[in-house]
C-alpha cells in the first residue's frame, strides 16, 4: 500500500513511493528526476512540493523536508 496526496486535481507522490511503485531504489528515482528537470521536460519549482517526511528510527521520529 502506498500513500498519495490529491490536491487541486494533481496527484503527489514522495520519491520513496515512486521507488516502491517501480521496484527500484531511491537513488534511481532521484537521478531520473534530476535528469528530467535538467533536460527542461519539467520545471522543478512547479513540479516539486516541499513536504515533510516522517520516518520512524531507533531513537524516535525523524522529519525530513523533501
Amino acid at each position: 500500500m502506498v500513500s498519495v496526496i490529491y490536491n487541486n486535481e494533481d496527484f503527489w507522490f514522495t520519491q520513496d513511493v515512486i521507488a516502491e511503485l517501480f521496484a527500484v531504489n531511491l537513488q534511481t528515482i532521484t537521478k531520473h528526476l534530476k535528469n528530467i528537470c535538467n533536460d527542461g521536460v519539467l520545471v522543478k519549482g512547479v513540479t516539486c512540493s516541499k513536504m515533510e517526511q516522517v520516518q520512524k528510527e531507533e531513537n524516535g521520529n525523524v522529519k525530513r523536508t523533501l
